[in-house]
């Protein structure tokens, strides 16, 4: 099993890939389908935003992890936010709890003070849980357009 970040000049090479996780994981919070697409693109290229491909044994993709570091501009507090989370094939609690640590070292690389995330997936929550406590707290969008 391995993580790797995908370098700027990878993403293009692998972008259909990379969509077809994004428009299938992305949370509730876009609006607009394709600037949306496109703007996440942007952020890719430009290092703002970080994609993570899954390979199991075999070097064969199970799996997209779309990161990107944030800072609370309120509390000034830096976290690393899974973006979103697909996986092409089941992928195993073992292989996504690998993967979460790997995140976590890159979170702490980059002098982040939490992880922060978008799911909807019970199984999800049980393998963060097993990492350690994590807050939840409901956060509403509400279309105003």
């Amino acid at each position: 099993m391995v993580l790797l970040r995908l370098q700027p000049n990878q993403i293009s090479e692998h972008w259909e890939v990379i969509k077809e996780a994004l428009l299938a994981s992305a949370p509730p919070i876009m609006d607009g389908a394709d600037d949306f697409v496109l703007y996440v693109l942007k952020q890719l290229i430009s290092s703002k935003m970080q994609v993570w491909v899954m390979l199991n044994d075999n070097r064969t993709l199970i799996g997209i992890v779309i990161t990107t570091v944030t800072r609370d501009d309120c509390s000034g507090t830096k976290s690393l936010l899974i973006y979103c989370v697909y996986g092409f094939r089941p992928v195993s609690s073992k292989a996504w709890e690998f993967g979460l640590n790997k995140l976590i070292l890159f979170a702490k690389s980059n002098n982040c003070q939490k992880l922060s995330f978008y799911t909807q997936s019970d199984e999800i929550l049980a393998i963060i849980n097993r990492l350690g406590k994590f807050d939840t707290f409901t956060y509403g969008v509400m279309n105003i357009s």
